[in-house]
């Protein structure tokens, strides 16, 4: 029982840590509220060392989430610790790393482009928070508790199995979340290098992230993974569909 109840508390920890950081990444990346913004705050670099620090910070983020998400790491991740705490640690290692990426981030703030007019950058600030608003709809809708990592603690609690049917926004495309936040990366009313530097290396990722796990989920689901057959990859234009295994 001890095992249990400190394994639902660093669940607890680790799903909160991760909004913290993904609603400290919203401003961030709105470059509002926090003091240090992807275009604001921080030591003054020189443009080629920023660059470079930028993409060290982001290779990080990238190779973490690659490597903790890959099936072999996972296996052997599990010899070291219960496999009701592999999420929450996953959960939490990402926040972690991202909390640092944008804590180290150097700001380059050249123009690139920018809104010609105020209400058209209004409307471009709108279309951000709504690409947020698909990120957390997506993400809810979803069995969050599951994605975060409460559901498979919960499960071990109560030594008992919850079943996850498809969720509605993902009978529209397996990859929403994605395209909220592809939407809301590149919807900035002020193009700077160093967003555009962030929204195409983390798309990118995104993108060919995508692709990798979904040929992992068909090598490990086979012929039962037929939802990839009946929901769109990333933007929706399907019918909708109304049963299938979720590709998360």
């Amino acid at each position: 029982m001890m095992n249990r109840i400190v394994a639902f508390r660093f669940g607890e920890i680790a799903y909160f840590t991760f909004f913290a950081a993904v609603a400290h990444a919203v401003f961030f990346v709105e470059n509002m509220v926090v003091p240090k913004t992807i275009d604001a705050g921080g030591p003054s670099t020189p443009v080629s060392l920023a660059i470079a620090i930028n993409l060290l910070l982001l290779t990080i983020f990238a190779v973490q989430h690659s490597v903790m998400g890959r099936q072999g790491f996972k296996g052997w991740w599990t010899k070291l610790m219960p496999t009701s705490l592999e999420r929450s640690a996953y959960v939490f290692v990402a926040s972690l790393v991202l909390l640092a990426l944008m804590w180290q981030w150097r700001p380059l703030p050249e123009v690139v482009w920018q809104a010609p007019s105020p209400p058209i950058g209004t409307a471009l600030t709108a279309l951000s928070f709504l690409g947020w608003l698909i990120v957390f709809t997506g993400n809810f809708a979803a069995n969050h508790l599951e994605l975060f990592s409460l559901q498979h603690i919960g499960d071990y609690v109560h030594d008992s199995v919850t079943p996850e049917p498809t969720p509605l926004p993902h009978r529209l495309a397996r990859r929403l979340t994605y395209l909220g936040f592809i939407i809301a990366v590149w919807s900035a009313p002020i193009m700077t290098t160093g967003h555009l530097l962030f929204a195409f290396v983390t798309s990118v990722y995104m993108l060919v992230g995508a692709a990798v796990k979904q040929t992992d989920f068909i090598g490990q689901f086979g012929g039962n993974y037929r939802y990839r057959e009946r929901a769109t990859w990333l933007v929706p234009w399907r019918r909708l569909i109304s049963t299938g295994t979720r590709d998360s």
